[in-house]
């Protein structure tokens, strides 16, 4: 590479590095505020281990143990901070400190904020092997497939010996973005229009039983805690026939009605763009022949790729759901999730060299799976509970959103459980919405 052309790829990472700070402000409610953050030129991306120090700026972290001391991966700087040490790394030199109003990092948040963020969203980041495997596992027949996902959970169950294995929460982006929005805060550079966390309720409709009984039996049960959620609908399963009666009596009490992929066969991942298109294009002009509107989907089996996300876009959605903060348990292979819980704007480096935002909320599934508690792990009512819990308040706790995440055929065989959930958040001053409900107040939370 020659000179100039090293020094117009330096310039361009700067402009990039500067828009994703930006960008970041913006999705944690800060319009203005980057004269109060100073970050470094970076090198390398390394691992380390920092640890907080107590400050009234870290009393949320310091309160839970798991978030006072943890791994980040990111690109490190090499100059001395200066200031107040509020972090350090574990051979004692400052990470962040504040000096006179500023808080300095030692390595730039936002860059690894957005690696954490980009994890799975290139389609380019499947390797041909796990394209070929993928598509060599749904091309097999059920009985086989149904074999091969037992010896899956099976292996990625075999080291969970307690409810402490589980691994619920991913501390790096979470902590580091709640640091810096407590700053900003504390120093006048930010305000806070609404304290009130978000709990979505939300359930993928797999099965007959989902979509006619069991949906009756769960809805019943919300109408009697008085909460509405979001019901993903398949239009054109291959498990059930979409039941009309089922989607209206729904729509009618207030819920709302989802797209849950298109056929639910798992190939989602593996079409390309122009068949993707016309899929989603197809399945919400049926959905859409019952209800008002559908803006919101989540994909079959949690598979997702960049092309996913701009096809949704381009098709009208607002919300996508697909994208776990945590992923331990779950089918994505290595792809361990977003390690983030607030609602975001997608975003990712396009062709053109410019940084794009997908005009669509990435809302994390943040609540593990009733499959994966039920039936991989087998927990009963307390056990499910105490794990609901837990997650829902570290959700609170860093101003992210809880996403309860169910099957119907699961739930209805815990359903005094599910109502103490529901209860549970109402209670404790989470408001409850629809996906949809919070991509039409255009809220500044996120």
């Amino acid at each position: 590479m020659s000179a100039s052309g090293g020094i117009a790829l330096f310039a361009w990472k700067r402009q990039i590095s500067a828009a994703v700070a930006r960008q970041t402000m913006r999705e944690i409610g800060v319009p203005e505020g980057l004269d109060a953050i100073s970050y470094p030129d970076t090198s390398d991306w390394r691992s380390a281990v920092i640890s907080f120090r107590a400050h009234e700026i870290t009393d949320i972290i310091l309160r839970r143990p798991e978030t006072t001391s943890f791994q980040i991966t990111a690109p490190f700087g090499h100059e001395s901070l200066k200031g107040e040490i509020i972090c350090e790394i574990s051979d004692g030199i400052p990470a962040i400190t504040l000096d006179d109003g500023v808080l300095r990092f030692l390595f730039d948040p936002f860059k690894m904020h957005l690696a954490n963020l980009g994890e799975g969203f290139p389609s380019s980041g499947m390797s041909r092997t796990r394209r070929f495997a993928l598509s060599l596992y749904w091309q097999a027949p059920v009985s086989l497939r149904r074999g091969i996902r037992w010896m899956g959970r099976r292996y990625k169950t075999s080291h969970i010996k307690s409810l402490r294995d589980l691994q619920l929460v991913g501390a790096s982006s979470n902590v580091i973005m709640h640091l810096i929005q407590r700053h900003l805060l504390g120093n006048g550079k930010a305000r806070r229009d609404n304290n009130e966390p978000y709990a979505f309720v939300t359930h993928d409709i797999d099965t007959e039983f989902c979509q006619t009984e069991g949906s009756e039996i769960v809805a019943g049960v919300e109408k009697d805690v008085g909460v509405r959620s979001t019901w993903f609908f398949v239009p054109k399963s291959i498990q059930y026939r979409l039941n009309r009666k089922s989607v209206s009596n729904l729509s009618d009490d207030e819920h709302e009605i989802g797209m849950h992929g298109y056929s639910h066969d798992g190939k989602l991942a593996l079409e390309d763009s122009q068949i993707l298109a016309n899929q989603l294009r197809k399945g919400k002009t049926t959905l859409e022949s019952i209800v008002e509107e559908v803006v919101s989907f989540r994909s079959p089996w949690t598979l997702r790729s960049n092309t996913l996300l701009a096809a949704l876009a381009a098709q009208g959605f607002k919300v996508d759901s697909s994208f776990p903060d945590l992923d331990e348990l779950g089918m994505t292979g290595r792809r361990r999730g977003v390690f983030y819980n607030r609602p975001f704007r997608p975003m990712y480096i396009a062709e053109g060299n410019s940084l794009e935002t997908h005009r669509i909320w990435e809302v994390p599934i943040t609540g593990p799976q009733d499959v994966q508690m039920i039936e991989d792990l087998g927990l009963m009512d307390d056990d499910l509970l105490k794990v609901w819990k837990y997650k829902a308040e570290f959700c609170r706790d860093f101003d992210g959103a809880f996403v309860l995440h169910t099957h119907p055929i699961h739930i209805v065989k815990h359903l005094d459980c599910y109502s103490k959930i529901l209860k549970y958040l109402t209670s404790s001053g989470f408001k409850t919405l629809r996906l949809a409900d919070f991509s039409r107040k255009g809220t500044s939370h996120s």
